[in-house]
């Protein structure tokens, strides 16, 4: 995966899932028919002090033969899981999981 960042503090990050020619790195055996997000991308953009919007893009091959009317609203609800999961970090607050692990990389960042 790749990122940048802008002057205005608004960063992307972008990449590429597993593709077939990965399965040497998955365990020995029989593979199945599986989904693939070939392309993924997140943008935070700033909208206060503290406070960003965030997109998410996700391009998914289903794989197999199942028709979009029984995919897409699979697609949705794990999109819907994927953010509700992310906002019980953000809703932490201090003490919290994701503030835990930002002064954990505050402090390595310190020591170099």
């Amino acid at each position: 995966s790749c990122s940048c960042q802008v002057p205005d503090g608004s960063c992307m990050i972008w990449g590429t899932e597993m593709e077939e020619w990965h399965n040497h790195l998955l365990p020995d055996g029989e593979r199945h028919v599986r989904a693939k997000s070939h392309l993924f991308s997140t943008t935070l953009v700033p909208t206060g002090p503290d406070s960003f919007d965030a997109e998410y893009v996700l391009q998914l091959d289903i794989g197999g033969k199942m028709p979009t009317w029984i995919t897409t609203p699979v697609i949705c609800e794990s999109v819907k899981c994927l953010f509700s999961h992310a906002k019980s970090y953000f809703e932490e607050g201090e003490g919290g999981a994701l503030d835990k692990h930002i002064k954990e990389m505050e402090a390595q960042n310190d020591t170099f």
